[in-house]
Order: structure tokens, then sequence, then C-alpha cells
């Protein structure tokens, strides 16, 4: 079978929910450059398949949910198997530039650049999200794995670093492109039309912006998931009998009603448990939610506000040091971007 067929075969099975066929259908787009990928233009090629399939990648972020009855996490079988399906074509892009590396000999080249693009992509093929997201993150069990958990989430936050790096190469070529221009002999007056790279700079910002924007709204959502299952470890500590777990199957036959007392969200109480800035994503009940277009829109919102604001309008923390750890990364991620997109823009204007 063909792989533009596979393409449509997938986007016709996923089209029954809302807002995946859109993010499936660019499949169509993204692999015809990659069966032509060669030895001259692969690093550009490279670099725009990375850049799409970085958007699409958070979906695994989207997948879990919270079982209000039960008090356990279940997946969206539909987002769960488009994130499967998105990220191991992603990982093609990575194949091949390995591929690529093994076939031109880099153990022969002395060049420590090449070897390090080499590990880059080997790091980014990594399967850390669907071990941590599909398989433990449903199955915790006691508080030790919450510390798992924990540790789990700084690998899958410092992978998104060699799957950025491709974009950032590509970002920084097209920013680094000198003024385009033309003249006409015969009409002087036609003789200044330019394209000015500073728009390029505009442009590359804006698409970092909204790609940056797009993975801390994902986790915004994954982590406050995380800070209501926090909640139930914390209460389930304070009540006799009872043994915290993220399994449906474990908690079917149990009595948690316990739990709305003691992780209270509306109202919330913070003297009894503080959710911090993941307050207002457990509040409006979106972890619970199988609407996957309204749930992206709302974290690509709120990503995308605080973003620009540097963090400044986001709720409270709480002494939570995984959440603070968040917002500072946040901020300084909005700041970057801000002040690379002044430094561009006045280098452009000398």
């Amino acid at each position: 079978m063909r792989l533009n067929n596979i393409c449509c075969f997938l986007v016709r099975e996923l089209s029954k929910h809302p807002g995946v066929p859109i993010v499936c259908a660019i499949i169509m787009v993204i692999f015809p450059p990659l069966q032509l990928l060669d030895h001259s233009a692969h690093d550009g090629i490279l670099g725009v398949s990375c850049m799409l399939y970085l958007f699409l990648d958070p979906l695994f972020l989207y997948a879990p949910l919270i079982n209000e009855q039960t008090k356990c996490v279940v997946f969206d079988n539909r987002v769960k198997i488009a994130a499967l399906v998105l990220r191991s074509l992603g990982d093609v892009c990575h194949l091949i530039r390995i591929y690529l590396h093994i076939k031109d000999g880099w153990w022969k080249s002395p060049s420590l650049g090449k070897k390090l693009r080499l590990a880059n992509d080997t790091v980014s093929i990594l399967p850390i999200p669907q071990v941590a997201i599909l398989i433990f993150f449903p199955n915790m069990r006691g508080s030790n794995s919450l510390k798992t958990m924990t540790f789990l989430n700084s690998l899958i936050v410092l992978q998104y670093l060699p799957r950025v790096y491709p974009i950032y190469v590509l970002f920084n070529e097209i920013i680094n492109t000198q003024t385009i221009g033309y003249r006409r002999d015969r009409n002087p007056k036609w003789s200044s039309i330019v394209v000015d790279s500073k728009w390029s700079s505009i442009v590359v910002n804006m698409i970092g912006y909204i790609i940056a924007s797009h993975i801390f709204g994902a986790f915004w959502y994954f982590f406050s998931i995380q800070r209501e299952i926090q909640c139930w470890e914390h209460a389930c500590r304070m009540e006799n009998g009872c043994e915290f777990s993220t399994s449906c199957v474990r908690n079917t036959h149990r009595n948690l009603q316990f739990l709305n007392e003691k992780c209270p969200m509306d109202p919330p109480n913070k003297q009894v448990f503080d959710f911090g800035v993941f307050q207002d994503a457990l509040q409006s009940d979106m972890p619970r939610s199988t609407n996957f277009s309204q749930k992206f829109l709302q974290c690509l919102s709120w990503g995308i506000r605080n973003m620009s604001s540097f963090g400044s309008n986001l709720n409270a923390t709480s002494a939570n040091g995984g959440e603070n750890l968040l917002v500072v990364i946040f901020s300084i991620c909005g700041l970057g971007l801000f002040m690379s997109l002044l430094g561009h823009v006045q280098v452009s204007d000398e």
C-alpha cells in the first residue's frame, strides 16, 4: 500500500473525532517531501518536517482523561491512536537522517558536529512519552509512583530540546538571510522594490510563539491532571485503609467520595489543597471532557495569552516545586522569544 493511500485511510478512520482529521490531513502534505529526501536538500526538508511534527507531537499530552466516578485515569482512544500514528510518522524524518549519517560514514568523520547531530536524532526518537503517558501513567500505585512520574516528566520535557534543535537551525538560517531585492534600470521609480529580512524575522518569531504556546498549553493540561492526582494521593495518606492508585480496575469497588471533600474545586479551598496555576483547568472540567477541539483551543489560547505577557497573567502558584519551575521556564521562554524578535528587527533596521 502506498504512503498516500495509508494517509487517506488514517484520515478516514479518525474522521469521527472533531479536530483530529485536520491534524491527520497534514500527513499528506509532509510525507511527499520526505520521500524525495536526498543529500543536497535533506537539512531544510528535515527542519520543515520536524517543525510540523513538533506541532503535532503534544497530542500525547491530551490523551489522558479523569474518570470522576472512580477517580482514575482513562484515555481518549481516538486522540491516543492519532498521537501514536503521528509520533511514529514524525520519527521517520529522524530515522532518515540517521540512515544518511550512517551511509555517509559518520564514524570516519572527525567533525564533532556530525556526531552530535546523530546523537540528537537518536535521542529524539526514544519512546519516552509512549512509555510514560500510555503505560505508566494510568497504572500508578503508591506514593513512590508520583516520584517516578516526576522523573518521567523531566524526560518528556527534556526530549523536546533535541526535537526543537533542527527547527532552531532552520529558523536561524531564515533570519540570517540577506535582504532580497531587484532593480529596473529603465524605470528608477521602481528601483526600491525590496523584501526586507526583518519581515522574515517577525514571521519566524510568530511561528515560534505559536509552537511554544501550543506546547506549554498542552503541558498545562497534562500537569493539571497530575495535580489532581497528587491531591488524591495526599487525601489517601490522611484516610485509613485508602490505597492510592490511578488504575480504574483497582478503584472500581472502592468508596472514594471522600476525595470530593479533600480535593475541593467548586469552590476551591486553598487551605485544604492548593491547585495553583492549574486551578482554572480543573474548574473548567476540561480534564474530563472528550471534546478535543475545545480543549485544544482553550489550552492554545491560554498559552498565547500567558506567553505574550511573560507569565504575568498566571494565577498565584502553590508551594509545589515542579509547578514553580514550569512557570519560571514558561516566563523565560516568552521573554527570550520577545528579545530575539527585538534583536533581529533592530539588526535588520541597521
